[in-house]
């Protein structure tokens, strides 16, 4: 190492630190410390590499006192240099009171205040709050609303909310991160801290229109999401987690939720994570002429059932011209697996017209006048051990319908990709694999591969906005040609 150029050496510590677990507080045993107390040498090219210092974890727990903390912002924001630093705050698995709470003492209060507006916090480029423990997110805005954040681009903010009906009087002010274009939220299932009324202090806290990717999975009801959808003018990318909870909410709020169609025209990539059946109205008087990506996770659905082939048709038709769809299903561990009505057999193919059983007479179009320019087309089973013949059948049903199939003109200009992901619980079942290969005619074969592609690190990746690892992503570089 001492023979190395100390560009070159540089290069390698900010290669090392990325592997360290992000979870972890700045520590004298993990980079960029550690390389300060091996040499001289090593501490100055440590000093002098700005890059080593731009990503900074704050460990919050009882037993690190505020003062502690100060020092450490002190320390990297004198060696950070012009690079716009990354801050995280991280509650120790151990802490059992919220980081910020309305009960708090006037000075509890101003200490929070200082650590979150340090001139290094509110000079970042990225704020993330990883397992929070918040009394009411609100609480958390009001104290990041009293200095602006010039930089800011990304904000992350995930963890428990223990409530929310309260504390409106303690609102000081909107957030002024003029460049915010990256906001992820995740909420506990359990809470209600998001009221769908439109003076809600929440949204008041960002600038919406701003805003290029979403991530949500805000536990409040389908008027609230429509208002959400209503303000973020200037979105590309957004991705919509909805739990068992709004299955109730959506039925009720459905019908009064109609309006006027709304164009997004800047959206391009959508991520819809569904946990009940009726996916009907979540795009009701939308349409996305731009979107080319949907991504579709139907995964603990309400007692296993899914989406059935109406309901999937009407969420398309708000994204016509889409040139890769992708739809997984999963099956709730402990239950006997329902697959989706529309993939369980012949019966609900006939004719490509009719819907789930006959006494339904409503029509549904072909895949191919919903989505006349789609390319890739990827079917996902999740945790299906045990039930391997049982998916193989569905996938030749699928192959073989007239819902599929009917309706494309097919050149070489013009082909389309299908591929199945299959995940048998970690067990590859060759002989099932091979007897799906000897069943589908010759101009019909399609792969199967026993593979995951939608999972947390290609989710964690994609809301980090870099590309997945190729053999992670969703696409696959194998397929067959329709």
């Amino acid at each position: 190492m001492q023979s190395l150029p100390r560009e070159l050496v540089s290069e390698i510590f900010v290669a090392c630190q990325s592997w360290r677990n992000p979870e972890h507080g700045p520590s004298p045993l993990h980079p960029p410390l550690l390389f300060c107390q091996i040499c001289s040498s090593w501490r100055t090219i440590a000093i002098n590499t700005p890059q080593l210092w731009a990503n900074l974890t704050i460990l919050l727990c009882s037993n690190w006192s505020n003062w502690k903390h100060a020092r450490i912002l002190e320390l990297w924001s004198l060696r950070q240099g012009a690079v716009l630093a990354t801050i995280t705050f991280c509650q120790h698995p151990r802490a059992s009171s919220p980081m910020i709470n309305p009960d708090s003492s006037h000075d509890e209060f101003v200490s929070s205040k200082r650590l979150f507006t340090h001139p290094l916090v509110t000079s970042a480029r990225a704020i993330f709050f990883h397992r929070a423990k918040f009394a009411d997110v609100r609480l958390l805005l009001d104290i990041l609303s009293y200095t602006p954040f010039p930089h800011l681009e990304d904000m992350v903010i995930t963890g428990c909310f223990e409530n929310g009906e309260a504390h409106h009087d303690k609102s000081r002010g909107s957030l002024q991160p003029y460049k915010l274009k990256r906001l992820f939220f995740a909420f506990n299932r359990g809470a209600r801290i998001i009221s769908m009324l439109p003076e809600d202090r929440f949204w008041f806290s960002f600038d919406w229109a701003r805003l290029t990717h979403l991530s949500a999975n805000l536990p409040s009801a389908l008027a609230t999401w429509r208002l959400l959808l209503h303000k973020c003018t200037s979105l590309t990318h957004f991705l919509i987690k909805f739990d068992s909870g709004f299955h109730e909410i959506f039925s009720s709020d459905s019908e009064r939720c109609k309006s006027d169609i709304i164009h997004r025209e800047m959206v391009q990539e959508i991520i819809l994570d569904v946990s009940f059946p009726n996916i009907t109205p979540i795009f009701d008087g939308f349409i996305f002429p731009s979107a080319t990506k949907l991504r579709i996770s139907l995964g603990g659905a309400v007692n296993g059932e899914n989406p059935d082939l109406l309901s999937l048709s009407r969420v398309l038709s708000s994204t016509p011209n889409l040139q890769e769809l992708h739809t997984q299903f999963c099956f709730p561990t402990g239950q006997h697996p329902k697959l989706p009505q529309f993939l369980r057999g012949h019966r609900y193919w006939e004719f490509g017209s009719t819907f789930s059983h006959p006494e339904h007479v409503e029509p549904v179009p072909f895949l191919s006048s919903l989505l006349p320019e789609l390319k890739v087309l990827v079917f996902d089973y999740i945790n299906a051990k045990g039930q391997a013949e049982s998916c193989i059948q569905d996938l030749i049903s699928i192959l073989q319908s007239e819902w599929l199939q009917k309706g494309w003109t097919t050149t070489p200009e013009t082909g389309r990709f299908i591929q199945f992901f299959v995940d048998f619980g970690g067990h590859r079942v060759t002989s099932s694999l091979d007897a799906f290969n000897n069943k589908i005619d010759a101009n019909f074969r399609y792969p199967v591969f026993p593979f995951r592609p939608m999972c947390n690190s290609v989710t964690v990746a994609w809301w980090r906005w870099e590309e997945p690892d190729p053999e992670n992503a969703w696409t696959h570089p194998r397929g067959w040609i329709l």
